[in-house]
């Protein structure tokens, strides 16, 4: 599951082409859920070894910023994301 500001992501029963298990499936969503709270400035990610890594956000620029709210809806409808 990828939680961004907004939205919830399921993550699928395939990675990199490959089946798992719905043990393992169940072992990265309890991961997830368990999260670390990360301090002011800071995030987590989610490492290939099922590891959370504590990272700097990097300041925003809003010059930089140039995507729109239809952008920003386009790409989840392409990820397959829907609002149900």
């Amino acid at each position: 599951m990828i939680i961004s500001k907004s939205n919830t992501i399921p993550i699928k029963y395939y990675c990199d082409g490959a089946e798992i298990s719905e043990a393992e499936y169940n072992e990265i969503r309890q991961i997830i859920k368990n999260r670390p709270t990360a301090p002011d400035g800071c995030t987590y990610r989610l490492t290939d070894e099922l590891k959370w890594e504590l990272y700097e956000i990097p300041p925003e620029d809003p010059a930089e910023d140039t995507a729109t709210e239809e952008d920003y809806l386009h790409a989840l409808e392409r990820l397959g994301v829907t609002n149900d």
